[in-house]
């Protein structure tokens, strides 16, 4: 009995000492994140702290932030809307100090966000497919390779479907991804048909028992129909296999690409309903603003975030959290 109770009593410290583990690493993992974007001068979120550090509430101040949000790719409209409700808040309650403009201006943006649903990580079904898609040069095949390593470190094994057999190089590309995260890539030659690629590739993870399928598809102009529609013919062959399928549909779109990005999330949901977007190059502007827009039209959410060209410089995107410590921490 002692015997017994001494071994549960070491399984239980084990798996309590791993959850401990697991805990510290994503805490340390957020902090890396918060540290790295508070070091690079030109990205949005200094740029509005620095705003809000550096000017009065006087009879320009609203002038002033209009301007400010229009070049962090509020666009013209969306920025008149969130500067008026800040007005008539500042107004109402006979405001006068820029900090608490500062926190009226916080509880706008965190209520456009509550409008983004909480992204589930969940694999109910295996293999668990996921269709990335998106425009020319936002960095889809890149984000391929860093959201790999990141189910392969929450202990699942990865296939990769080389969709794109369009691009020259796109395979090779995608290969290297494949070799740098130890996963198999599965690819047939230039200009094969994309869709009959991706099916090969599910069935062969059906097979071998794999948990993710991630598929690679060719980058495509928001206003080419034609591609959009291969788009849906790659869906439906999908859903050949399992009905439920695929289980997440990425749009990866460019942090930079600013107003550009509103259509794309529009088109391209008009034809696959997407269900989550892979944000890029967050890292690399001082805009990013029309992320807000893209919530408040679409109410789709953010799953991750790109901030670097390292494997791990890539992170579930945790909507309260980001905005506490990447705005709110002067």
């Amino acid at each position: 009995m002692n015997k017994k109770k001494s071994f549960f009593d070491w399984l239980f410290k084990k798996k309590k000492k791993k959850s401990l583990d697991i805990k510290k690493q994503s805490i340390k993992k957020k902090k890396n994140l918060y540290s790295k974007l508070n070091n690079i001068t030109n990205n949005i979120f200094k740029k509005i702290k620095h705003f809000f550090s550096n000017n009065n509430l006087d009879k320009n101040f609203f002038k002033k932030l209009e301007e400010e949000l229009i070049l962090s790719d509020f666009g013209v409209k969306f920025s008149k809307k969130i500067i008026n409700k800040v007005r008539v808040q500042v107004n109402s309650q006979c405001i006068t100090e820029v900090d608490n403009a500062y926190l009226i201006f916080q509880n706008i943006l965190k209520k456009i966000l509550s409008k983004s649903p909480p992204y589930e990580n969940n694999i109910n079904n295996k293999p668990h497919i996921i269709l990335i898609v998106g425009s020319n040069g936002v960095g889809k095949t890149s984000a391929i390779g860093k959201l790999t390593k990141k189910y392969i470190n929450s202990g699942h094994s990865v296939v990769l479907a080389a969709g794109d057999t369009f691009r020259p190089g796109a395979v090779d590309q995608l290969k290297k991804w494949g070799k740098i995260n130890s996963v198999p890539v599965i690819s047939q030659l230039l200009g094969a048909d994309s869709a009959s690629v991706i099916y090969d590739t599910i069935q062969s993870a059906k097979a071998k028992k794999i948990d993710v399928v991630i598929a690679d598809t060719a980058g495509r102009l928001h206003n080419k129909i034609s591609l959009m529609q291969e788009l849906k013919k790659i869906v439906s062959v999908i859903k050949k296999i399992d009905k439920n399928a695929p289980h997440e549909i990425l749009l990866v779109l460019d942090a930079t690409n600013g107003q550009n990005s509103i259509l794309q999330t529009k088109t391209f949901n008009k034809y696959l309903n997407i269900n989550g977007i892979i944000l890029t190059k967050l890292d690399g502007t001082a805009k990013g603003g029309v992320i807000f827009y893209i919530i408040q039209k679409f109410s789709i959410p953010i799953n991750y975030i790109s901030v670097g060209e390292n494997i791990d410089d890539f992170y579930s995107f945790k909507n309260k959290n980001y905005l506490d410590n990447f705005f709110f921490k002067k």
